[in-house]
């Protein structure tokens, strides 16, 4: 019985503690640091009620730290502001720990929009200075269907496929992305199954350019297409290939 308690002592040693430190009715009056930023989707339409967070994370060995700093919801015109003041301990890069930003997508339909349950906007960032102003717009598309009818799929040999992706606006700003838009871009894939004719529902942004490519491997040799799509409101999408 001895050895057991001294086992199970060491293994919640091992698994370290975690603490959450409540800061979010704390102000900054002065020598404050702000992110702020607009979420959007198709036609720069703005989306209110988006729950945003900033906090700061620390891990020492086995212990964890989250200070909640700020909290806020994004306004009728998309917009949201978080001006907090960053603690000495917080500033430069050889900090113990880092900030992180994320928003909370739950107020929003999922059947109308293409949206994750939680994104980390900034992932971890550091900061070298309090008097700091950070930005950060993000879309969300609004969700459309393609749908992809495959003909004759008969794979002559093993490895042989076919693979489906639609590429689209989402994301945060980016100055230099993979489609033409200001935004970063989102993609869905979907892989042929092993049937003779089919059809596979792609997502795609409505009220956008989408890419749609078709990935073939038939006979062991590769061969890829791709198109250009606008998909209007209220517009099915029906697109027809062979193997």
């Amino acid at each position: 019985m001895k050895k057991l308690i001294i086992v199970l002592l060491g293994i919640g040693f091992l698994q370290g503690c975690e603490e959450v430190i409540d800061d979010f009715d704390k102000g900054c009056t002065s020598d404050c640091t702000t992110v702020n930023g607009v979420f959007v989707t198709a036609e720069n339409v703005p989306l209110k009620g988006i729950k945003i967070e900033v906090d700061y994370n620390t891990h020492v060995d086995h212990s964890y730290s989250t200070r909640n700093i700020k909290k806020t919801v994004t306004d009728e015109q998309g917009f949201y502001d978080l001006t907090f003041y960053a603690k000495d301990t917080e500033l430069g890069n050889g900090g113990p720990g880092t900030f992180r930003l994320q928003a909370d997508f739950s107020v929003l339909d999922t059947t109308k929009y293409m949206v994750p349950d939680r994104v980390f906007m900034y992932g971890n960032f550091n900061l070298s200075r309090r008097d700091t102003v950070l930005s950060k717009a993000f879309y969300v598309p609004r969700k459309a269907v393609i749908k992809v009818s495959l003909h004759n799929f008969v794979p002559q040999q093993p490895g042989d496929k076919v693979v489906v992706s639609t590429f689209f606006p989402s994301g945060g700003k980016v100055d230099d992305g993979f489609l033409d838009t200001d935004y970063n871009t989102g993609a869905h894939t979907v892989a042929a199954k092993n049937v003779l004719n089919q059809t596979m529902d792609l997502f795609a942004a409505a009220g956008e350019t989408n890419i749609v490519r078709v990935y073939r491997v038939k006979n062991g040799v590769s061969s890829q297409e791709e198109i250009q799509l606008f998909i209007g409101p209220g517009n099915p999408v029906q697109l027809d290939y062979d193997f």
